[in-house]
């Protein structure tokens, strides 16, 4: 991290003058890309009335008037495109005295439904909150080795990706924060003072009416790196709250300290959706809830979380509070029936499984109870439908909560007493420049937990430190890609290009077993197991499992004769250890173990064992030692295959207990970590070379351990 000091940047800031929000003459960005269309949103900023020309591939192609109206913006739909192909376009606004041409811009179309075509996007959000705005003297160290100066730097990150198309997934502004033009920076809340940020330009003020929503967007984007990347990207955007003001719900009646005594949030959500709708490639009044297919293996649906909820205190009530609302969440449930895509990527900007909001204001689906609660019951039902209609490759991308995790919802630790869904990852990034809080904390009603988190509280500082852009390990953006065969890799990034976090999902058709088995294998073919341990000169233990789990008497042969027999249970799980002593050192000796129940008796195989020999022989001793057995999803393949030095092929299972075997050892040492208690065993696991490398195969594990 690099602190700028306080001298350092009020000399940087008073050494001039505040800087214009935008130098561009000519705004543009794509987005709501298709297959066969594209939208062109543009701004001239003469704020001259004029006429603006559409140029597509260096012929004009359609042409608007822009006036004060709409604050000289104007959002063009552009129809009957080749699919997967890339075009060039350029804006000019023609006034009475000058004609300002924008740059040289460029889209990509998507593929075609049927299409298997790699694709790859990035998602962000959370976007000059906090105060943080536009620094020129902040400045990080990419990956790559280049220094990355002035503003939103994580937009020249994400270019160095190419992303075919970008989610926008809202809190693109904070119209409910100001930023002044010094914002002190410190290492947590009434922490040590480290340093001053500076905002130059500044936007000191909270937005109420129209004009001061639009100055929001113009302030971002005036960015030069974000206006570069919008030039090269086409995007999809959603809101949240802070493009109309902090956890808002329709209805709602504000107050101080932001706003006059009785605002009403309708006033303001009025006035910012039409600076969103003017200010962002989307058509005016067109329904914020939709999906976007992009090829065979990708569908993405953007809901609306804002519009049609009920109150955030009515969340904590055990009646139904709208989140979505009746017709947008039936919208969802058909639309993730009828895809065919192989991936159906909900952009979910509020977490399904976090926590947002404190007591009584509640902004999220869940309320930290295990219950199912208020908005909860639209997930349940949700949820359930998925099950049933058994609907594959549902994935919910995030943001919002200020900080990076992988979340993992399971009906095998859900709380709420639903258990009829299945399970759902959700990754979560941000913010991508504002200040960092977090983790928060999970509701646990459809058995959401952490698989991975990134936050203040994780590196040490308090849960909501709200630590500063200059803490850029805290900043973090989401980056996907689909392979041609529909393998799903994502990653959660640093704005420095770190990779924080990755994980490969295979899509169901690609989980197809190698083994000659068509059925789930046993966990084991024994009646009876048997090991030995602890070998002394003088004695033994011999611990046994009767599998076949009936109550038995459990009966101990040494070389032929019965020395010691118990009775096993559910108790011990039908397990028991005997000790055998006055026996012969350096010795070999042979045991058996039979298991008598009430209907059959089951006899273990014929093991053996050499005690160790005394303290005072000089005899030759060898032995193994050992660790790692199972970890990180790798468990018992039974197309595993390895060729031994001796050439002896090896298949199925640990072959390294018959290379180890081959040695003939006195003992063995297992030194730990010869179970991995904390990961599961999947039917199917990916194979790839390196995090994020090239997907070499699928590992099968038969029997698989988890879920």
């Amino acid at each position: 991290m690099r602190i700028l000091t306080v001298a350092t940047l009020l000399g940087a800031s008073l050494a001039q003058d505040e800087l214009p929000v935008t130098t561009s003459d000519v705004f543009a960005q794509s987005g709501e890309v298709s297959d066969s269309s594209v939208n062109i949103m543009a701004r001239c900023n003469s704020e001259s009335p004029s006429t603006m020309n559409l140029k597509l591939d260096g012929s004009t192609v359609d042409s608007a008037t822009v006036g004060e109206d709409t604050d000289f913006t104007h959002t063009f739909v552009v129809e009957n495109l080749a699919s997967n192909t890339m075009y060039k376009y350029q804006v000019e606004c023609a006034g009475d005295s000058a004609t300002m041409t924008g740059v040289e811009a460029s889209f990509k179309t998507a593929p075609g439904p049927d299409d298997a075509t790699a694709v790859s996007f990035v998602w962000c959000a959370d976007l000059a909150g906090q105060g943080y705005g536009r620094n020129p003297d902040f400045e990080i160290m990419h990956t790559d080795g280049t220094a990355m100066k002035g503003g939103y730097v994580v937009f020249e990150t994400m270019a160095k990706l190419s992303p075919d198309f970008a989610l926008f997934q809202g809190d693109m502004i904070y119209a409910d924060n100001s930023i002044a033009p010094f914002k002190n920076v410190t290492n947590g809340r009434g922490g040590e003072l480290l340093g001053t940020w500076v905002n130059n330009p500044s936007k000191d003020f909270i937005a109420v009416t129209l004009d001061e929503f639009r100055d929001n967007w113009k302030y971002n984007f005036g960015d030069e790196k974000m206006q570069k990347f919008l030039s090269e990207t086409p995007v999809f955007v959603q809101w949240d709250d802070h493009e109309v003001t902090n956890n808002w719900w329709p209805t709602e009646v504000l107050g101080e300290p932001l706003y006059e005594e009785g605002t009403n949030a309708d006033d303001l959500y009025a006035a910012s959706l039409q600076a969103l709708y003017e200010f962002n490639p989307l058509e005016a009044d067109t329904i914020l809830y939709r999906s976007q297919r992009f090829g065979k293996h990708l569908e993405i649906f953007f809901p609306d979380y804002r519009s049609y909820r009920d109150p955030n205190p009515e969340n904590d009530e055990p009646d139904l509070a709208d989140m979505m609302g009746e017709e947008q969440l039936e919208w969802l449930k058909q639309g993730l029936k009828d895809s065919t895509a192989t991936w159906k990527i909900i952009s979910s900007h509020d977490p399904l499984g976090v926590v947002t909001g404190g007591a009584g204001d509640r902004d999220s689906f869940g309320q930290e109870s295990p219950d199912i609660l208020g908005r909860e019951l639209e997930l349940k039902d949700l949820f359930s439908y998925i099950h049933e209609n058994d609907i594959m490759g549902v994935v919910s991308l995030t943001s919002d909560v200020h900080f990076t995790a992988h979340v993992n919802m399971d009906p095998a630790r859900a709380e709420g007493g639903f258990l009829e869904f299945k399970p759902l990852d959700e990754f979560v990034i941000g913010p991508i420049h504002a200040g960092s809080f977090g983790p928060n904390f999970m509701d646990t009603s459809f058995g959401a937990q952490y698989e991975f988190e990134l936050g203040p509280l994780t590196q040490g500082y308090e849960r909501w430190a709200n630590l500063s852009p200059e803490f850029h390990e805290l900043q973090s953006f989401g980056h996907a890609s689909v392979t041609e065969e529909g393998v799903l890799n994502i990653k959660l990034v640093g704005i420095d290009g770190t990779v924080r976090f990755e994980k490969t999902l295979v899509p169901a058709s690609m989980e197809l077993p190698v083994t000659t088995s068509d059925v789930e294998l046993p966990v084991t073919t024994s009646d009876v197991f048997a090991q030995s341990g602890e070998v002394s000169d003088s004695s033994i233990n011999i611990m046994a499992r009767c599998n076949s789990e009936l109550p038995s008497t459990m009966n101990l042969k040494l070389d032929g004769s019965t020395v010691d027999f118990a009775t096993v249970g559910e108790d011990t799980d039908f397990t028991h250890t005997f000790v055998v002593e006055n026996l012969a050192s350096n010795t070999m000796y042979k045991y058996q173990v039979e298991c008598a129940g009430d209907s059959a008796t089951m006899t273990g195989v014929e093991a053996s064992f050499k005690t160790a020999p005394g303290p005072d022989d000089a005899t030759a001793v060898s032995f193994v030692w050992c660790a790692d057995l199972a970890g990180q999803g790798y468990g018992r393949n039974p197309d595993f295959e390895i060729m031994h030095t001796d050439g002896t092929a090896m298949k199925g299972g640990y072959v390294v207990f018959e290379t180890m075997a081959k040695l003939s050892p006195d003992f063995a040492l297992f030194q730990g970590d010869m179970i991995y208690a904390d990961n599961s065993i999947a039917p199917f696991k990916n194979v790839t070379n390196g995090r994020g490398g090239e997907l070499l195969g699928t590992w099968v594990n038969n029997p698989s351990k988890g879920k």
